[in-house]
This record gives C-alpha cells, sequence and structure tokens, in this order.
C-alpha cells in the first residue's frame, strides 16, 4: 500500500492523550511517532495499544508526525501536542 491519510487522531491537538482509528476499519499494527526533526520519540505495536489509546502526555508541546501501519496501508499524520 501507499501513504495515505486514512487514520483519524483525536483530539488533535492533543494534551495527554490521544485515539487513534483507521478509517478503513483495518487493524493497526504498530504506531510510530517522529519529531519534526525525524527523531523518533515512540514506537508500540498493537499490543502496546489499548484499544487504540496513546499515552502522549510524555511528549513535550510541538509538533509531531505520527506513522499508523495496518495490515495493507501506512498513514502519516500530523499531531500537535498542547500543554
Amino acid at each position: 500500500g501507499g501513504i495515505h491519510s486514512n487514520a483519524v487522531i483525536y483530539p488533535n491537538p492533543a494534551y495527554d492523550k490521544i485515539t487513534l482509528n483507521s478509517k478503513n476499519g483495518d487493524e493497526i499494527m504498530q504506531v510510530i511517532i517522529t519529531d519534526i526533526t525525524g527523531k523518533m520519540v515512540y514506537n508500540a505495536d498493537a499490543e502496546g495499544m489499548a484499544a487504540g489509546n496513546l499515552d502522549v502526555s510524555f511528549l513535550q508541546p510541538g509538533t509531531y508526525f505520527v506513522t499508523v501501519s495496518t495490515l495493507n496501508n501506512k498513514y502519516i499524520e500530523k499531531l500537535v501536542i498542547v500543554k
């Protein structure tokens, strides 16, 4: 699969927790969060996520990119963290 913006993150901007849904209902296999310099700040497989809920309270305020991998696709979403 190519790269499509199909994943949904809410709330966004986020404060301490986000919920991830893939629009087409594919099971999320992996989530990687990188900062704007491309440094990986978070990496979780499906077992590390409770039903698509992620604790992002450790992230500093700023803009991040969330790469969501499902069985067939990869989505990249912009995430803004506010405190």
